[in-house]
């Protein structure tokens, strides 16, 4: 869902953030955006998709850099965030969308694969990454100074303590 193909015509396909449409990111929660996502990941597995494989991924993820965390705060958005304690709520109830509906079509050799960064690093209390889907928790604001499992060094404890919570609600 192109920001640069959509986002004049159809600006609600994006992150509404602090009140303004942002192109960096899409509403997660927009039927219209769901539908062009599936569509473009089904387009690229009826090219690219190889039964023969052992996995095949399909990266479903947010924006990747300081200036992308616009994550979405409409009302719908909102409501999953805010039910699941973290924005992560919205992007793996996507993943797990686009993951079901992948499995569905007999590809059972395709993962989804999804950021766990920036806002989306803490884990979700309430949904659960489905088994088809995988969670590249992202060590971008570790300490590299220290060793990760530092309790001393705050950013590492932080890591740390999502990645236990992560590794509570899946397996990949």
């Amino acid at each position: 869902c192109s920001r640069d193909t959509y986002f004049k015509s159809n600006p609600e396909y994006f992150a509404l953030h602090n009140g303004i449409r942002q192109s960096e990111q899409l509403c997660l929660t927009n039927e219209d955006v769901y539908n062009l996502v599936l569509s473009e990941v089904m387009d690229v597995l009826k090219e690219k998709h190889n039964p023969e494989k052992s996995l095949q991924i399909v990266s479903i993820t947010q924006g990747d850099s300081a200036a992308d965390a616009k994550m979405c705060q409409c009302k719908n958005c909102k409501a999953i965030d805010d039910e699941n304690g973290s924005h992560a709520g919205t992007m793996i109830t996507f993943a797990n969308r686009i993951a079901k509906a992948v499995k569905d079509a007999v590809y059972k050799n395709v993962a989804i694969d999804t950021f766990a960064y920036r806002y989306t690093r803490k884990a979700p209390t309430k949904v659960v990454p489905d088994d088809n889907v995988i969670v590249r928790l992202c060590t971008i604001e570790c300490c590299f100074a220290h060793p990760i499992a530092d309790t001393t060094c705050n950013a590492n404890y932080d890591f740390m303590t999502d990645l236990t919570a992560w590794g509570k609600i899946c397996d990949r």
